[in-house]
């Protein structure tokens, strides 16, 4: 027998209290023009799909266009049409405003290569860019990241002198500690070690988890190809 849902008029003890489905983003026909449209000689790209909260969703197709599919995805290059929906909000409907907000607290994209201020120490950058985001919780957070991610040590170290892998990793771990609700990954352990790249993916599927966020990536790593949830083409 299925479980009845009451109405707002139900006695307390009877209501149904359990906490709604956090929002699922939904893509529906979003056209964006592939890189290397002329050497190509193709039309528009697609992608068309439901991205599930809790989950880690891989894009798979031709990996020259994949990084153009997560731009559009991420809101930093605008879709030739189509929707993309978090519950009821069409997120290409905001304004510059709102978008800059949305990318700001909901969303968060980590580029293959990812731009870190030259001259901040790793702890620096942590806490600088967690402030706004309840800094006595983000910033235990950020330090405990560090810690999992084998920088701890490198805490007082500038950014420009970490190599590429620990690079990746720190940028990753400012996303985590700020709790977006979806976070968009370009192939982000591709620098790192088996080992690092093993710890970086064991906390971005506790995250996933624990926070029910939603996770769109590409990868190249093996590892974090066998960890995902699901696979999404793009053609």
């Amino acid at each position: 027998m299925s479980p009845t849902i009451m109405s707002s008029s139900a006695s307390p003890d009877t209501a149904d209290t359990r906490p709604a489905q956090p929002a699922a983003l939904q893509a529906r026909s979003l056209a964006f023009n592939p890189a290397f449209t002329a050497a190509c000689d193709t039309g528009p790209l697609v992608v068309d799909g439901h991205f599930p909260s809790g989950s880690i969703t891989l894009l798979t197709g031709d990996s020259r266009h994949l990084g153009a599919a997560l731009a559009v995805l991420a809101l930093r290059e605008n879709p030739l049409s189509g929707q993309l929906l978090h519950g009821d909000t069409d997120i290409l409907a905001l304004d510059r405003a709102q978008a800059s907000l949305w990318r700001r607290h909901t969303l968060r994209f980590l580029p293959h290569d990812p731009a870190l201020p030259a001259t901040r120490t790793a702890l620096h950058h942590l806490q600088t860019e967690t402030r706004e985001h309840e800094p006595q919780a983000a910033i235990p957070r950020a330090l405990d990241l560090l810690d999992r991610f084998d920088l701890g040590r490198r805490a007082g170290t500038r950014t420009s002198a970490l190599p590429p892998g620990p690079q990746q990793a720190l940028a990753l771990a400012t996303a985590l500690c700020v709790l977006p609700r979806i976070l968009v990954l370009d192939d982000v352990t591709a620098h790192m070690g088996a080992q690092l790249a093993g710890k970086v993916i064991r906390a971005i599927h506790h995250q996933v988890r624990k926070r029910a966020m939603i996770v769109i990536a590409t990868s190249t790593d093996r590892m974090f190809i066998e960890n995902a949830d699901r696979q999404l083409a793009v053609a």
